[in-house]
């Protein structure tokens, strides 16, 4: 076969870019943190892979966490269920179940996430009356919440001070708490990259505004809120969210005139179960902070890519800073529409009984799980 002679083929470059978006003047690591929270982004601090237990039996979890922590996990994401039945989940109906599932797990050496379809306040307290009993000093845990609306639904009603009392307790007993993750709640069928992020920023800002109204200041509230991020399957489309995540987190924050630019980084949770390393790339890609998945897929793309050695890897690509840019002005918009038309809880039709709301007191319930109160009993508090 005669092959095609190419010696005088013309190759020519452009040397200019098509288009230019203002936002392509901001930098990782300094405010809004539009290209990553940090400087130097994955060489600073490794994405973090997340363990997720969710055997039904306590002691079965148990033994699943001890063979994974010799393989390497550092961080273990506990799903807790408080009632048979639920659907998934760890049982834990007493703080004697809690002490099973943690009997002999190295606690000081692990950063825990708490999650649950039920009572997250219940949970906690289990949670925190189970380490006391086995002795584990409370300033060496390093914990996380997992949070959605459905964990501050208590005896059927919402009570919307669950995260100023998760936060309150934190500051006066766990120096070394991490963060709230926010999974964005959304009325049915409505879910796009803008309403994601639009209902997350209007749910964050209503739980904010709460707690300042009830003398909290922003830089105590906004570095400990993170944003539980769903990854879909459109690559380039879920990088450019969460670039603009953090891009308007930070314009969000700057509204309450914090004084610690701490306060405008956004951290990204993708607390998903991804099996697959297309997802992870985009986590990676997306410069997130955390994810579940395999840590040997974690690794392999640590070790045979160069993109942890890069910042904002797609930075200056002109579809994902357009994409970028569209998802930003559609999704400040829709947040602002959200705020002007009664906010998070009347949009996903919440109803606050704000004269009547309960103060549920986080260290009585953690007084009352060590005295193995019932789940329903804890739930009064």
């Amino acid at each position: 076969m005669k092959r095609k002679d190419f010696s005088a083929l013309s190759i020519q470059t452009q040397n200019e870019k098509i288009s230019y978006f203002e936002h392509e003047d901001f930098i990782a690591g300094t405010a809004p943190f539009l290209r990553g929270i940090d400087a130097t982004m994955f060489l600073k601090k490794p994405l973090i892979t997340q363990l997720l237990v969710n055997f039904s039996s306590p002691e079965k979890s148990n033994t699943f966490i001890k063979e994974h922590i010799s393989l390497g996990y550092k961080a273990v994401i506990l799903d807790i269920k408080t009632f048979p039945e639920a659907t998934s989940g760890i049982l834990i109906e007493s703080v004697d179940d809690m002490k099973l599932l943690l009997r002999e797990i190295p606690l000081k050496e692990l950063s825990i996430t708490l999650t649950t379809k039920n009572a997250i306040l219940t949970v906690l307290s289990l949670f925190i009356a189970a380490t006391k009993q086995l002795g584990i000093v409370q300033e060496s845990l390093t914990l996380s919440i997992n949070y959605n609306y459905k964990n501050a639904i208590i005896n059927t009603e919402f009570h919307q001070n669950i995260i100023e009392s998760i936060l309150k307790y934190s500051k006066k007993h766990l120096p070394n708490f991490n963060t709230i993750s926010i999974s964005a709640t959304l009325p049915k069928n409505k879910k796009t990259v803008e309403t994601e992020l639009a209902y997350f920023l209007a749910e964050t800002y209503e739980n904010i505004t709460n707690c300042i109204s009830k003398g909290m200041t922003i830089d105590s509230i906004a570095p400990k809120i993170s944003f539980n991020c769903s990854i879909e399957d459109n690559h380039f489309l879920e990088i450019s969210k969460m670039r603009a995540a953090r891009f308007l987190w930070a314009k969000m924050i700057n509204q309450f005139n914090p004084k610690q630019q701490q306060s405008l980084a956004l951290k990204i949770h993708a607390l998903q179960n991804f099996n697959n390393s297309h997802k992870v790339l985009s986590v990676f890609l997306g410069d997130a902070q955390s994810v579940i998945s395999n840590i040997n897929t974690v690794l392999l793309i640590e070790n045979e890519t160069a993109i942890t050695k890069t910042v904002d890897s797609w930075a200056g690509s002109t579809f994902v800073e357009k994409t970028t840019e569209e998802i930003s002005k559609n999704m400040w918009a829709l947040f602002n529409e959200l705020l002007n038309n009664g906010g998070f809880s009347k949009n996903i039709n919440l109803t606050l009984n704000t004269e009547n709301q309960k103060e549920f007191s986080l260290e009585l319930m953690i007084e009352a799980a060590e005295k193995n109160a019932a789940i329903n009993e804890l739930n009064s508090f």
